[in-house]
């Protein structure tokens, strides 16, 4: 069976079975349909859409400013117009793996490190946020397999942050001293407890994460945010290839060196373009957080209760891998200043994002379980391999 023929057959399988458990009409395609987001207009690429974000911080002349836009719009045709491997492929989706892909696929060209044959990438209702990796035993492909709501998941949460965070200016995401020099005392918008809440359970209880409005003041923080968030999934898949691990099973150890190669990966991107240390790091951080507050609320609205056990044996708890990679970049050979700015940011969308749940958005959870709120069945393996309620 060719690559594709495969994902085809799994993707379709996906589908029939989270069909058949919301009972609905047993109908790969149309189940798909339903779960499936509007394509993104071309329009949204524009450089005006860049320059409104950035607000005039950028100093480029007209000219710069034209030669930006057709830039960006020729490569937003070419994604658009590549044909998506199966009829399962959200087109947002997909056109958005395809460029982070070739993005970290040429920083390991730069470096003679090129993976080939590289990688096939597909999503399928998998309803676990962990993605896994097969091979075709003929062509030795490796396809990568992603939960079909894990990337518009994440662009959601990094809006969640992007609100909760003090607005941050293009020349600060891009240098580490400007970042160390940042006040993080900052009020969230009252509307930011209510837009998380909505958005975990429309995840966990309908199988597809809703959409959030965009954080006007801080539209740069959540693009850079959300790049890094995206690519650092993507870059801890591929290090499970590089690094030989699909020759043997999955185990915890395996996850938290693909964590350090991921990480090592993304900041190794950034460094080509110039961007900062920290704001990777942080996009780490936040990625795992958005990972742990998910599964706090599979976990809330399947059992009622507050705490939960860990009981994986081959992936480490989102909370886990936090700790292990937080070890690894403070022993990092960088400027003092880049660690004290990633700390920083870290901590304070940490302690943010703790308070919020802890006080507003644990409660309410707690109190839509009693109303028989419950998470879909497409998280049921997760709930029978990853957790379970503290007796």
């Amino acid at each position: 069976m060719v690559p594709r023929d495969r994902i085809l057959e799994l993707q379709e399988r996906g589908y029939r079975r989270l069909a058949e458990q919301l009972g609905w009409e047993p109908d790969p395609v149309a189940t798909h349909r339903r779960l499936a987001l509007p394509p993104t207009p071309l329009d949204v690429c524009a450089a005006e859409k860049f320059r409104e974000a950035v607000a005039g911080q950028a100093d480029l002349s007209p000219q710069q400013w034209h030669d930006f836009d057709q830039t960006v719009r020729a490569i937003f045709e070419r994604y658009t117009d590549s044909v998506m491997p199966t009829s399962y492929e959200d087109p947002n989706t997909y056109r958005l793996m395809s460029m982070m892909f070739d993005g970290l696929q040429n920083a390991l060209i730069c470096r003679g490190k090129a993976l080939v044959p590289p990688p096939l990438f597909a999503t399928l209702p998998s309803g676990d946020a962990n993605a896994r990796v097969v091979q075709s035993q003929k062509s030795r492909v490796p396809i990568i397999l992603f939960e079909q709501g894990l990337f518009p998941f994440l662009a959601g949460f990094a809006r969640i942050i992007s609100w909760a965070t003090p607005p941050l200016t293009l020349a600060q995401t891009l240098d580490d001293r400007a970042l160390y020099k940042l006040t993080t005392r900052y009020t969230m918008p009252f509307e930011t407890s209510s837009s998380l809440l909505e958005f975990l359970i429309s995840y966990v209880v309908n199988s597809a994460p809703a959409a959030l409005p965009a954080p006007g003041h801080n539209r740069v923080a959540e693009m850079s945010l959300l790049g890094g968030m995206q690519r650092f999934i993507m870059a801890h898949e591929l290090a499970h290839i590089r690094l030989g691990h699909l020759a043997s099973p999955p185990n915890q150890d395996h996850e938290f060196a693909a964590d350090v190669g991921g990480i090592e990966h993304l900041l190794m991107t950034l460094s080509d373009t110039g961007d900062s240390w920290a704001m990777g790091v942080w996009s780490v951080n936040a990625a795992l957080l958005a990972l742990h507050y998910l599964y706090n609320t599979i976990g809330i609205l399947e059992y009622g209760v507050r705490d939960f056990e860990w009981t994986s044996v081959t992936h480490p708890s989102p909370q886990m891998r936090r700790e292990y990679i937080r070890k690894w970049w403070t022993r990092e050979k960088v400027p003092c200043r880049a660690i004290v700015a990633a700390n920083k940011l870290c901590s304070m969308t940490q302690s943010q994002l703790k308070r919020l749940f802890d006080f507003i958005i644990r409660p309410c959870l707690l109190e839509a379980h009693n109303g028989g709120a419950r998470p879909s069945p497409l998280w049921k393996d997760s709930l029978t391999h990853c957790f379970t309620a503290r007796s």
